[in-house]
């Protein structure tokens, strides 16, 4: 878990034990894997590893199995959230801000893609996690539209939706700040 104040990131057994840390709590440096600043997303990655986003200094590191830094860098957003790897291995990483946006940006650094519309119904406003979908779309959480939106990055168009854009609710077809999605495979017949 990401202990975003403490800027450390902890690993916690099912009875509740700490079994492995990083950075050192209080000191919030961006110098992975001993100091992180304000970690606010730690993906666990198939290889052993961790995928980390700090907000202090926009960055986004890779920690192998072994705690070593994989990569280590800086993303053009204000406030980066819970970045995720595509299966090419490049970083897919939201803007929690407003405007909101998404980025994909390779393990060096290099802006791949980005949406980011600043009006319109393609505004985000606070997103603060989007997934790569089997298909090449991407899902988000566009957390104070309150909805669950997929884009198609080939054609920069939302391709589906949940939620009503800009109201937000508890009932069947609204959404009260979604902050997380995960996807599963399809079930088969």
């Amino acid at each position: 878990m990401a202990d975003i104040r403490n800027c450390r990131i902890l690993e916690v057994n099912l009875a509740k034990q700490i079994v492995r840390h990083w950075g050192t709590s209080g000191s919030c440096r961006g110098r992975p894997p001993s100091s992180f600043d304000n970690p606010n997303g730690d993906t666990p990655l198939a290889d052993g590893g961790l995928l980390i986003t700090e907000i202090g200094g926009s960055r986004v590191v890779r920690l192998g199995p072994t705690g070593k830094v994989v990569f280590d860098i800086h993303v053009p957003v204000r406030y980066p959230s819970d970045a995720q790897l595509d299966a090419k291995g490049n970083v897919l990483v939201v803007d929690y801000s407003s405007p909101g946006a998404i980025l994909k940006v390779s393990p060096t650094g290099r802006v791949l893609w980005h949406y980011g519309p600043s009006t319109g119904p393609g505004r985000l406003d606070h997103p603060s996690l989007a997934i790569m979908l089997p298909d090449g779309t991407i899902a988000l959480n566009d957390d104070f539209r309150s909805r669950v939106i997929v884009i198609d990055p080939r054609t920069n168009r939302i391709v589906w939706q949940y939620g009503t854009t800009d109201r937000s609710g508890r009932s069947a077809g609204r959404l009260f700040l979604p902050d997380g999605l995960t996807s599963s495979p399809s079930a088969r017949s």
